[in-house]
């Protein structure tokens, strides 16, 4: 009993801290693109650091340091713009549409109803 009450509040808690904030919309990625940028040097790293603040990019990079990859969330209205300032740091595209990758990756085939014989 007290396994299931223990569970059932942590599964609570998760759906507290997933669910957004009143008021709070979804952010739409339709069109964003996912850059993977390379720097080599702190000069780099320092580059791309200001560029991704003034632009007020998101990161799925948790820690940048010289000779690693930076992977930018871009929206459609800033493309250019990074494009322009990040010059020969870019290295490639991740998702080229990233609206499109999520609602790709969210799709799934549902289980099947009986367990497969283990002959």
């Amino acid at each position: 009993m007290k396994f299931s009450t223990t569970v059932l509040v942590l599964l609570s808690a998760i759906g507290v801290i997933a669910t957004p904030l009143a008021g709070e919309k979804a952010k739409d990625y339709t069109g964003a693109k996912v850059f993977r940028v390379k720097v080599h040097t702190d000069a780099e790293v320092e580059r791309m650091t200001n560029i991704i603040g003034s632009m007020g990019l998101d990161t799925w990079t948790h820690h940048v340091s010289k000779n690693s990859n930076i992977d930018v969330v871009v929206h459609a209205e800033d493309i250019a713009k990074f494009k322009q300032r990040a010059g020969g740091l870019l290295h490639g595209v991740m998702h080229e549409d990233l609206a499109a990758s999520i609602q790709e990756e969210s799709k799934f085939e549902r289980y099947r109803k009986s367990k497969p014989s283990l002959q």
